[in-house]
């Protein structure tokens, strides 16, 4: 059983690697790279670093790139991504996006919450069953509010499907 990473690559932007292929969420380096490239929270494409030959995500609909399978859903004005990579399921999207669609939502085996604004975060603990990810500008605000001692912070998370924490771990991707 292979491990997947989700390493932290800047403020906004992460990535999810697995045994054969990753994907980059609004990368900022135009030197990583990666089977696809996701866009989270309506980022200003002009300060992007996307690869020339990359895929660029960017709406509803049903992926794949590299082995990696991803399915975006409309949220509001924004879009929620499903990511399988090597049998975890992740679920990605913006704070605000998530609060609005969480009931609409099925269980995770993690979640990452891009948290540029503060807000409701009641939501979050219902979106993933072994781990809660918050990165972006207000990510540690995050964190804190849902998990007074038991967060962890870090600027990777590798984890297998075998692996997978019984308890919900809240995690600040640093």
């Amino acid at each position: 059983m292979g491990y997947m990473e989700i390493a932290s690559f800047g403020t906004n932007s992460i990535r999810i690697k697995g045994k054969n292929a990753s994907i980059i969420i609004n990368p900022q380096d135009k030197g990583t790279i990666s089977n696809a490239v996701i866009l989270i929270g309506n980022p200003q494409k002009s300060s992007l670093k996307i690869p020339t030959d990359t895929v660029i995500i960017d709406g509803p609909g049903e992926y794949e790139a590299g082995g990696i399978k991803m399915t975006g859903v409309k949220a509001e004005s924004q879009t929620v991504y499903t990511v399988t990579v090597d049998g975890v399921e992740i679920l990605l999207g913006d704070r605000e996006a998530l609060e609005k669609a969480h009931q609409k939502l099925k269980d995770h085996n993690i979640a990452v919450v891009f948290a540029n604004t503060f807000g409701n975060i009641s939501f979050a603990p219902s979106l993933a069953m072994n781990a809660i990810l918050f990165t972006g500008e207000k990510g540690r605000e995050c964190v804190d509010t849902i998990a007074k001692d038991t967060k962890k912070e870090v600027p990777k998370y590798t984890i297998s499907v075998d692996k997978l924490p019984s308890e919900t771990e809240t995690i600040l991707l640093s």
